[in-house]
């Protein structure tokens, strides 16, 4: 008689996932115990990967994504020959998470690799200048495939990569190249020798994000509509109850917004209401979000220490 209710709970949150997610709501808490404006715990490791360039994993909460960084020397774009080239992209094991699929990326996977790009390489605000990967004008240049693999997925991926390719990248050494007459040469370490003294990037921008889960409240007392819920750092069945979702991302060293975007599409500061898949989100909304994620931010910089 005493397993009945477990049984009974367990079984109304398979069957009934919304109706279970709403009671819980309607506390102004979590079915995990967090407040609706808390984050899980997040711990990062740098230099994860020792046969890597550059490398960092990141656990936060359920989900867990390691980054490596493979330098290898390249030729320059065509159109800009001074610069090197950062090449992100993000995977999802079939291990990660039961609807995970052997073989091609998937849509989503893909989606994910280019929202990264659009941040890491952000004309206004780039994490690193890419001229300084660049080895010899015109000639050759450093090209960055920067791989993170998400081995457990329970929400928030893209927090979660896009704070293990920062940390990878600030634990990025580059080896001093030799270019002579058209031939590159990496310096490596003979036998019984030294390794030669490699070099670290400048980080000049340190973009971090916050997800969140908007999911609207539903009150049949009044005609009015009641303010929605706002979940920071969703888990993955927090995810799927609604396609109402922000990615914040922020500047953390100047606490500048980089960018907001929706499932649907991109949210500009100035816009009162971001309109789209799932209904609008307003402006009151947009500005609680920003605000948690500055907060979010700041923790998630100590994390990687001082630059």
């Amino acid at each position: 008689m005493t397993a009945l209710p477990e049984l009974s709970f367990s079984v109304f949150q398979r069957l009934q996932p919304a109706e279970y997610q709403k009671r819980f709501l309607a506390q102004h808490v979590r079915p995990d115990g967090r407040g609706l404006d808390e984050a899980r715990p997040t711990a990062l490791t740098m230099g994860a990967i020792s046969t890597a360039d550059g490398s960092a994993l990141v656990r936060m909460g359920g989900t867990t994504v390691v980054v490596g960084i493979k330098a290898e020397v390249g030729v320059p774009p065509m159109d800009r020959d001074n610069v090197g080239w950062i090449v992100p992209n993000l995977e999802l094991a079939p291990i990660c998470h039961p609807s995970a699929r052997p073989g091609p990326p998937s849509t989503f996977a893909q989606v994910c690799s280019h929202r990264l790009y659009e941040i890491l390489i952000n004309e206004n605000a780039p994490v690193i200048d890419l001229k300084d990967l660049c080895v010899e004008q015109g000639k050759a240049c450093w090209v960055l495939h920067i791989d993170a693999v998400c081995l457990a997925l329970d929400g928030s991926v893209l927090d979660a990569a896009l704070l293990g390719m920062v940390a990878a990248l600030k634990n990025l050494r580059l080896p001093e190249v030799i270019y002579d007459d058209e031939t590159v040469t990496v310096a490596n370490p003979e036998d019984g020798q030294e390794e030669p003294p490699k070099t670290a990037l400048n980080l000049h921008h340190l973009p971090l994000s916050s997800s969140f889960a908007i999911i609207p409240a539903e009150d049949t007392r009044t005609s009015s509509a009641s303010s929605p819920h706002m979940l920071l750092d969703p888990t993955t069945d927090e995810e799927e109850l609604t396609e109402q979702r922000l990615w914040v991302v922020l500047d953390a060293k100047s606490e500048e917004l980089l960018c907001i975007q929706r499932l649907a599409g991109w949210v500009e500061g100035a816009d009162a209401r971001c309109t789209g898949t799932g209904g609008t989100v307003s402006m009151d909304v947009i500005k609680k979000a920003i605000s948690q994620a500055k907060e979010r931010a700041t923790y998630l910089q100590a994390l990687l220490g001082d630059f």
